[in-house]
């Protein structure tokens, strides 16, 4: 039986500090635990961005923004970043944005709120020093355990058994970077670890109504909605398990092949080819995928 944040309360009363309730959950994981890194920064997110840019081994990044809410310090581009680097969760005393999108990150992501303006570029910062908000002090080192029911530290590990992932979750993938659905589906979904991508064309999301153009082009387009929505979702084409191929005429795939091996390199998932009579809109090929997310 796994252990909750309510269960440690009732546990350890006098090892832990227990966060207000302050602090709203944004990313797509809302149960987490990890060993603390802290900075301070002065509205600028660049030392942020260079932290996260380092493997975070499971670490849970608390950035000290000074309460700011007119400026968001995370993104959903931040917050892929550092779930493909192996953080845990950032939680910050300051505000978010992107906040679809950081519901389909495999991330925890904590914060004050919301604010759809960038963070300004000013240069001081601090990082490995104690900071305080949500009524409590964070310190580097320390242990932080989060879920539903709240936010709390502890300056030792307090137990193995905590639930890091709620594995009856399933997580929407959206992004701009790739054409949206027309119906009732998701570009994808991600569950426990995976994502499933549906079925995409190679309908460029800037200009959809774009020309075909030669299979050379559709091939290169609907890799590159396939790699956007794998971004979306904290992976990348390296990490597929599976990639579909569907082709109007299977004489095409040798100049597809091509290009497949360009961009998946040394990466060789497992792949399977399918003729079809007709993709919609008349396009030539369509793709889907299977994924693993960095953890």
């Amino acid at each position: 039986m796994s252990t909750s944040v309510a269960d440690l309360c009732d546990q350890f009363p006098d090892k832990l500090q227990i966060a207000d309730n302050s602090l709203r959950a944004f990313g797509g994981v809302r149960r987490l635990c990890g060993v603390i890194e802290t900075i301070r920064i002065d509205e600028d997110n660049r030392p942020v961005i260079a932290l996260l840019e380092q493997s975070g081994k499971g670490r849970i990044l608390v950035v000290d923004a000074h309460g700011a809410g007119y400026c968001a310090i995370i993104g959903d581009r931040l917050a892929g970043m550092a779930h493909k680097n192996g953080w845990a969760g950032i939680v910050v005393n300051g505000c978010v944005r992107d906040t679809e999108a950081l519901r389909a990150i495999s991330i925890g992501v904590w914060a004050l709120g919301t604010c759809p303006i960038r963070s300004a570029k000013k240069s001081a910062s601090e990082t490995g020093i104690p900071v305080s908000f949500a009524s409590i002090t964070f310190r580097a080192g320390d242990f932080l355990y989060a879920d539903h029911d709240g936010i709390v530290t502890s300056a030792e590990r307090l137990t193995d058994n905590f639930k890091i992932a709620d594995d009856l979750s399933v997580r929407r993938v959206s992004t701009a970077a790739a054409p949206l659905p027309n119906g009732h589906y998701s570009q994808a979904v991600a569950h426990n670890g995976l994502v499933f991508l549906s079925m995409q064309l190679p309908i460029n999301p800037r200009d959809p109504s774009a020309p075909h153009g030669t299979i050379e082009q559709q091939t290169e387009q609907v890799i590159e909605n396939v790699r956007n929505i794998l971004e979306a979702a904290g992976c990348d084409l390296h990490r597929t398990l599976r990639i579909t191929v569907y082709l109007t005429d299977i004489g095409l795939w040798d100049a597809v092949n091509k290009i497949f091996t360009v961009h998946f390199g040394e990466h060789k998932p497992a792949r399977g080819v399918v003729a079809l009579p007709a993709l919609h809109l008349g396009y030539q090929i369509a793709m889907d995928a299977i994924a693993v997310v960095a953890r």
